[in-house]
């Protein structure tokens, strides 16, 4: 008889066991989507960092008339860069 009950707490521990792996496929999806969302803040913030740098390299050029088309494309592709930073951040709000 005690054999017995051996047997059945052995097979309740197994059965507790594989519950505590059944919900490791979702669990595994949630940290892949943590992941991908952190990756993509990570690109989006290096992004908003070389803003400043190009902001003052454009903010040097205006020193030298040379330089003033290369003043106007600096420009031109901060304001790109704005733009999309204002856009990842308003997607990562929602």
């Amino acid at each position: 008889m005690e054999m017995e009950y051996l047997g059945i707490e052995a097979k309740e521990a197994a059965v507790r066991e594989v519950a505590k792996i059944l919900p490791l496929p979702d669990l595994l999806v949630s940290i892949a989507s943590i992941k991908a969302d952190y990756l993509s803040r990570q690109q989006d913030v290096g992004g908003m960092m070389s803003i400043s740098l190009e902001a003052a390299a454009a903010h040097d050029s205006l020193r030298d008339d040379k330089e003033l088309i290369h003043t106007f494309e600096r420009l031109t592709a901060l304001d790109g860069k704005r733009r999309f930073a204002l856009a990842a951040a308003a997607s990562h709000k929602e």
